[in-house]
């Protein structure tokens, strides 16, 4: 899916201050877009209101429990619709865009449902409305994958800040009701946002369940997107149990460590939104010239050279990825101090510490999962994904009681360096392993032995 890339190329082509603007926060919004409306509303809320624990608690549970819930089908919606385009088949685009919304949605209410039903101490109001939270936000990270086939990212942006403004306003005049007018916005968001995607793909003509099939011949894919999104929540949901308490009745939360982590993942949308410039538009050119050479059958020596420079960008896009995060970790852990004078306590203060480097080697290591899925090595994804998952949890409860933060920093460490390694090792045997997994074309055939008889 790398039309966002070609799309701010394009648009960082044309030499303006807005223009720059405008595909920086395309980029920004289409990596990390549901993320931060809902955390910058709770907190500039909090900071000129007076919030109730439900309205915090709710909207914090809705956030990640959407990414895990959307994140483990993302994988699978994308590999779908990207080989939809590729045999320019809109009408199963339009299909599985109408589908896929309707089968997250379906699934964020039930889990949510289940939740109330065993907590059933809440107000019907407040039920209906953190369900709703929950199913609004997964079908808003739903719809980022259909996004990125947009031709405009002025559209984008206005519909972020149009669903934004419209609860921010409410909520700060009335002061009172803020679940309610976040999802009086949020639910503008969607609004706006399938508006767009259905003028640019054009409107299903019906609802199509056929992306599930999908997982018939690529099963990895599901497990590598539910695996990565609960790998990288798994220290969080620990640190609930182990060094948080109960607020209200099923919810649970841990505040000097919550409150760090999400300052500390603060600091990597710059090294995302690079993401999206360099292996969307740099990457993506060299990679697509490689399989191009392959198909139209060159020789050996151009695709041999071919090969090299694809490997040089991404070693290229890598790194400067890795620039811009370390100067954005940097900078972080300069300002630790400034915790404190916020009135966090000194462990808040070093797991915003041990946030930063991990939340930094947890965007190189999605940045070398996804090349990984750009090539197809869906075995060392899920190899990566299974590392992150198996030593977050592992390091986080051999370290949550005396360093919090540190298991979390140590897992997505191993994890980069596991899966970098072996991409490295992969990408320098991408021709034999191309050519050993190409179809050959040949029919199945049964094969026959026929034993030698004289000929008289």
């Amino acid at each position: 899916m790398a039309g966002i890339g070609f799309k701010l190329r394009e648009v960082m082509k044309k030499k303006l201050l807005v223009f720059d603007v405008g595909a920086i926060l395309y980029a920004v919004l289409t990596t990390s877009g549901p993320w931060l409306i809902s955390s910058a509303y709770m907190l500039i809320v909090s900071k000129f209101s007076n919030v109730d624990i439900f309205f915090t608690s709710s909207l914090i549970y809705a956030f990640i429990f959407s990414m895990i819930i959307s994140g483990g089908l993302s994988f699978l919606i994308i590999r779908y619709a990207a080989d939809a385009f590729y045999r320019k088949d809109l009408e199963a685009v339009r299909k599985a865009y109408g589908g896929s919304l309707l089968f997250v949605a379906s699934i964020s209410a039930s889990i949510s449902g289940i939740f109330f039903l065993v907590h059933h101490c809440y107000s019907a109001p407040n039920i209906i409305l953190s369900i709703y939270s929950l199913t609004a936000l997964s079908v808003l990270w739903v719809q980022m994958i259909f996004v990125s086939v947009s031709e405009r990212f002025l559209p984008v942006i206005l519909s972020y800040l149009a669903g934004f403004s419209l609860s921010l306003t409410l909520s700060l005049v009335l002061r009172a009701h803020h679940l309610f007018f976040f999802d009086i916005g949020i639910g503008l968001t969607v609004f706006l946002q399938n508006n767009f995607i259905v003028k640019v793909i054009g409107f299903p003509e019906g609802i199509s369940m056929d992306f599930l099939r999908i997982f018939r011949t690529y099963p990895q894919n599901l497990f590598i997107g539910l695996g990565y999104y609960t790998a990288v929540w798994a220290d969080d949901l620990l640190a609930w149990f182990l060094m948080g308490r109960e607020v209200l009745p099923g919810f649970r939360f841990a505040v000097d460590y919550d409150i760090p982590m999400f300052l500390a993942y603060l600091f990597v949308i710059p090294s995302l939104s690079m993401f999206v410039f360099l292996v969307e538009t740099e990457f993506y050119t060299e990679y697509k010239r490689f399989y191009l050479k392959l198909e139209k059958g060159a020789g050996l020596w151009e695709i041999k050279s071919q090969a090299e420079r694809m490997r040089e960008s991404v070693y290229y896009s890598i790194g400067s990825i890795a620039a811009v995060q370390i100067a954005a970790a940097f900078v972080g852990i300069s300002m630790s101090e400034t915790l404190k004078k916020l009135g966090l306590s000194a462990v808040a203060a070093g797991v915003f510490k041990w946030g930063l480097v991990g939340a930094s080697f947890n965007v190189m290591f999605l940045t070398i999962l996804l090349i990984t899925l750009y090539f197809d090595f869906r075995d060392l994804a899920l190899q990566g994904v299974i590392v992150s998952f198996v030593c977050n949890i592992l390091f986080s409860v051999l370290t949550m009681k005396f360093h919090p933060g540190m298991g979390f920093a140590m897992a997505l460490g191993v994890a980069f360096v596991y899966l970098a390694v072996r991409l490295r090792a992969r990408l320098n045997e991408v021709i034999m392993y191309t050519f050993t997994h190409m179809k050959s074309g040949l029919e199945k055939s049964v094969p026959m032995v026929v034993k030698n008889r004289e000929i008289k």
